[in-house]
């Protein structure tokens, strides 16, 4: 009987999770193993190489390659978890402590805030682009709405106001929100109608997904010019 190896047994997790909608968890634990086997160099993982030492080494690979802390953090949890599943399985044997000197925690040090005159051109600056005056309107939603996340905007529309107050549930937490809102807010979520992906599909998740990476992408290209100019004026 061939053995199974860590890779293998990570597919099948992956297809686990996929069966029961558990879209994101698969994708993260796709892209922990995918970084996992570049360090390494090859396609297939054993069990044997998830080692404190390898774990330690892997750790040094990912911050020499600019990974941010809570990447790394992302990706060693990931890890984890599907090495304990092995561990339950009977694939694998337990190992005391065995991601106890990579780090797995949060980094709250990581500050990518901008300064407020930044940060109004960035919202409110001159944009010619329609892609880029779209990027810069949903930002503006999301600063406005008090720091919305990107999968809440998706699933935003007018009918959520009601009597001046926005009303909706946090996709990740199911925490309820309230937000009051002017009309200046109100016209913006008009302006935005943005798309309702069904985070509940594959398909959804991966229109997503897709939705999230542009908007990040533009955003970058966004604060890049705007700045730019922010920079260069008398």
């Amino acid at each position: 009987m061939m053995k199974v190896t860590f890779s293998c047994f990570t597919q099948t997790c992956i297809n686990k999770l996929r069966s029961c909608g558990s879209f994101s968890t698969a994708h993260l634990y796709g892209c922990a193993v995918h970084s996992f086997s570049e360090f390494l160099g090859r396609d297939t993982i054993r069990f044997g190489d998830i080692t404190t030492q390898a774990l330690k080494l892997y750790e040094k690979y990912l911050i020499r390659t600019s990974h941010s802390y809570n990447t790394i953090s992302t990706y060693m949890r990931m890890l984890r978890a599907i090495y304990n599943k092995a561990v339950m399985a009977g694939l694998a044997k337990f190992v005391f402590n065995l991601f106890h000197d990579v780090f797995t925690g949060v980094d709250r040090n990581h500050k990518k805030a901008l300064d407020e005159p930044k940060l109004k051109e960035i919202l409110t600056g001159e944009v010619k682009s329609p892609v880029l005056k779209r990027v810069q309107l949903m930002a503006a939603a999301m600063y406005r709405l008090c720091g919305m996340p990107f999968v809440d905007l998706q699933h935003l529309d007018i009918d959520s106001v009601v009597d001046g107050i926005l009303k909706y549930n946090r996709h990740k937490t199911g925490t309820s929100v309230n937000i009051p809102v002017n009309r200046n807010i109100r016209k913006l979520i008009t302006q935005l109608s943005v798309s309702n992906f069904d985070l509940g599909t594959e398909d959804g998740y991966k229109r997503y997904q897709s939705s999230l990476r542009n908007f990040n992408a533009g955003l970058k290209r966004l604060a890049k010019a705007l700045v730019y100019l922010f920079m260069c004026r008398p």
